[in-house]
């Protein structure tokens, strides 16, 4: 079985960062926790088999393609380079945010 290396991009790892710090305001810590707890056990699951999620069509283009991957309320945005084995994070976002907006941060 392969494995796949998962990185988490800086721009991914800043909005966990924002994902987490408003669950805490809004919320708990405690609940702010868990989210990041079970975001980041999701994104490790991408090492096997990470082209089992959908497809974020409106993000693909001739040269790169982006799967997401739920988890709860959150959009897990990432691409696969099958030549070096790594899957990269390139989002973190709640599921409700537009997809152009999402494009914007995406694709610059």
């Amino acid at each position: 079985m392969v494995t796949y290396k998962v990185v988490v991009t800086p721009m991914a790892q800043n909005s966990l960062r924002r994902i987490s710090s408003r669950i805490e305001q809004e919320a708990s810590a405690e609940m702010a926790a868990k989210v990041r707890r079970a975001i980041g056990k999701t994104i490790k699951s991408l090492a096997r088999f990470p082209e089992s999620h959908e497809k974020e069509h409106y993000l693909c283009d001739g040269q790169q393609i982006y799967r997401r991957v739920l988890k709860w309320d959150y959009r897990i945005i990432y691409s696969i380079n099958d030549e070096k084995l790594i899957v990269s994070v390139v989002e973190i976002t709640h599921s409700n945010r537009s997809q152009e907006s999402i494009e914007r941060r995406v694709k610059g």
